[in-house]
């Protein structure tokens, strides 16, 4: 589910410096999800 949700933040993160948040924010978001996946 994390990494879902990663994925949509990245696919809806706009060009401007607010978009470069939300790109990072999903991409920690699918790390964490990819390793809880793991772990589980």
């Amino acid at each position: 589910m994390l990494v879902i949700a990663g994925g949509v933040l990245m696919y809806l993160a706009p060009g401007d410096m607010a978009g470069l948040v939300l790109l990072a924010s999903g991409i920690a978001l699918e790390l964490v999800g990819i390793a809880l996946e793991r772990k589980g």
